[in-house]
């Protein structure tokens, strides 16, 4: 099965014509070619596939998913990339294997992120969790670039760092950073 489409777009509701097409199309598997000014967009995945298959994105095109711009579960899948796909846990999963290929002015992206108490029931601890995240955001820029990934910006390490200053307090409410 082939998809080439423009605009899909999986709305939040049920909709059981629709659903019964993309768990068939989920299941065997096949191609989706995302033309240039296309969206592709879903409540949790913009492409869910259980099957090998392939997704092209062209450049001014965009694959979203609140978890997942492409999600392959099962079988070997292929992802070529001139646009940007997103997702809130991760632009692109390849859960059993195949290759991802981001051409120039192509952008795959997700989000990292780590969960701290604002309520340090012991500042020793914490501060050093944060001295961890400072080490990393000071020296670890060329260790992203090297694994392909983007180097944290200052400006965006000074935001987190303000943010640790302003709500990071340990039990007697004294900042811990």
């Amino acid at each position: 099965m082939s998809v080439d489409g423009l605009n899909l777009a999986m709305p939040e509701k049920a909709d059981p014509e629709r659903d019964r097409v993309a768990e068939a199309w989920a299941a065997a598997g096949g191609s989706v070619t995302n033309m240039t000014g296309g969206a592709i967009s879903g409540g949790f995945y913009g492409v869910l596939t259980d099957g090998i298959a392939s997704v092209s994105n062209a450049s001014g095109a965009t694959i979203s998913g609140t978890k997942r711009g492409i999600f392959m579960v099962n079988g070997v899948g292929s992802v070529s990339n001139q646009g940007g796909i997103s997702g809130g846990t991760a632009g692109v999963e390849l859960f059993t294997g195949g290759s991802a290929s981001n051409d120039v002015g192509g952008a795959i992206t997700g989000v990292t992120y780590a969960i701290v108490h604002k309520s340090q029931a012991d500042a020793a601890k914490g501060k050093e969790v944060l001295n961890f995240f400072n080490y990393a955001f000071k020296n670890g820029a060329g260790a992203a670039t090297e694994l392909d990934y983007v180097p944290m910006p200052d400006a965006v390490t000074k935001l987190v760092e303000a943010a640790w200053k302003s709500n990071l307090k340990d039990a007697s409410g004294k900042a811990v950073w």
